[in-house]
């Protein structure tokens, strides 16, 4: 399913492609706050971040962690 979503790390919005699975994604129940997330999707490392009442959903980048 083509996404858009906003990039922080680049400063625009663009289209990706996520697939929302119950094994990657965590649903909430915002309450009907427009702040409120919605769900939260493990793509590949990455989250993406959707609340409610919004057109895009937010990408974040997970930076890698250091084992030693």
């Amino acid at each position: 399913m083509d996404v858009i979503v906003y990039n922080p790390q680049k400063g625009r919005l663009e289209t990706i492609k996520a697939h929302f699975t119950e094994e990657t994604t965590t649903w909430f129940d915002g309450m009907g706050h427009p702040e409120s997330v919605s769900m939260i999707t493990d793509l590949d490392g990455n989250l993406l971040i959707t609340r409610d009442g919004r057109d895009y959903c937010k990408f974040q980048t997970i930076p890698a962690t250091d084992s030693t």
